[in-house]
Parts: C-alpha cells; sequence; structure tokens
C-alpha cells in the first residue's frame, strides 16, 4: 500500500524538530522527525503550505506524545478544526535515515534503496524557469549560478547520460506544481564534475536518504 505522507505536519510544528518551513527546511532534520515521532499521511494533514497552521501551542509541543496526538484534523466548512483521538489515525515511521555526499555515494544509495532527497540553490533563472533539457547553470550573467547556498530540496531519482554530447544529468522531481512548466521532471548536470574543470560553482551540494 502506498501511502501520500503529510508534509503538512513538518511545518505545523517548529522547525527545530521537524526541519520544515516554508523558505527551505531541512530534510535531515525531517528525517530526524519522521523517525523520532511517526508522521501520519496527507488526509490527516492536508498540505496548505502554511507555516505554524495548527497555531503556536501545536507548533511549540516536542513530547512524543503530544506531536503524536496533533497529527489528524477535521475542519468544518468554516475552518474550525478539531483534532482526532490518536487511536483513530495511523504514523508511518522511518526504521533508519542517514546523508549521502557526492556523486558515488548518491548513486549507490539511489540504486540500493531508491530516490533520495538533495537540497540545491533553487535561485537560478535556469532551474525556476525550466523548458525542457539539462539545466546547466553556467550562465555568467545569472549570479546566482555562482552563490554557494542552497535553499531548496527536490528528489533525485536516477541518472543518464546525453547521447549526442556525453553529458551525465540527474533526473529530478520538484514540487512547484504544475503552473510551472515542465517542472515535474528535470535533467541537471553532474556539476560536482563540471566544478573540477571549468570553475561552475556547484548546485546540486548534497542528497539524503
Amino acid at each position: 500500500m502506498r501511502v501520500q505522507l503529510g508534509v503538512q505536519n513538518l511545518l505545523n510544528f517548529n522547525d527545530h524538530i521537524s526541519g520544515g518551513g516554508c523558505m527551505g527546511g531541512d530534510s535531515a532534520k525531517a528525517y530526524e522527525f519522521i523517525h523520532k515521532y511517526g508522521i501520519s499521511d496527507d488526509t490527516c494533514s492536508p498540505f496548505v503550505g502554511v507555516d505554524y497552521a495548527r497555531g503556536f501551542a501545536v507548533a511549540n509541543m516536542y513530547k512524543v506524545d503530544d506531536v503524536q496526538n496533533h497529527q489528524c484534523y477535521l475542519c468544518t466548512w468554516n475552518g474550525e478544526c478539531t483534532f482526532v483521538p490518536r487511536k483513530l489515525y495511523d504514523l508511518y515511521g522511518a526504521d533508519e535515515y542517514g546523508t549521502v555526499k557526492g556523486i558515488y555515494e548518491m548513486k549507490a544509495e539511489i540504486y540500493s534503496r531508491g530516490p533520495i532527497a538533495c537540497s540545491l540553490n533553487s535561485e537560478p533563472n535556469e532551474f525556476n524557469f525550466y523548458y525542457g533539457g539539462i539545466i546547466s547553470c553556467d550562465n555568467p550573467k545569472d549570479s546566482w549560478c555562482k552563490a554557494p547556498i542552497t535553499d531548496h530540496v527536490i528528489v533525485i531519482a536516477g541518472w543518464g547520460k546525453d547521447a549526442k554530447t556525453g553529458v551525465e544529468y540527474w533526473i529530478g522531481r520538484n514540487s512547484y506544481g504544475t503552473q510551472v512548466p515542465n517542472c515535474l521532471i528535470l535533467r541537471m548536470y553532474f556539476i560536482f564534475i563540471l566544478s573540477m574543470y571549468s570553475g561552475v560553482k556547484v548546485l546540486v551540494e548534497d542528497g539524503s536518504g
């Protein structure tokens, strides 16, 4: 059985325990939250993209029982919500979690256990206005291509090699939504390799699996 996890729960609690946040978040911290507390599915906590949606009293909770008891709620048409008793919903957890870094560790994790979360710099126009092809982010006029920061997390599901150019790329999935053209599947250079030879700043910093 496949379940869509309630990502909104990561926003409902303080980011120091959940890693959630509408300004990038921390994927490793999110895994820690799921490992420690468990997380409900999204029918219990629909995504609204708002921090502390259930109020500051809930956001400040950190005890295991309190957090687990405030992950499922029902809302009326007028917006009034009540929490569902814990015994009436399931929580899903992670037996283990960790961090990988670099091309070979990322490949090994994807090959062994499937897609990984990966932090990157989402500011370059090449990312935000993606219309297909391979993102290289080597435009000298785009200062964000050289910015050594990460502010967004995507899913890296695999890799490939362009038959014509020989360029290797990641196959990723983004979460901006269908309002952004072609945002669900994108291909990115192995920037780690390029940075060794061309001076291009690393875009894909690391992966967490």
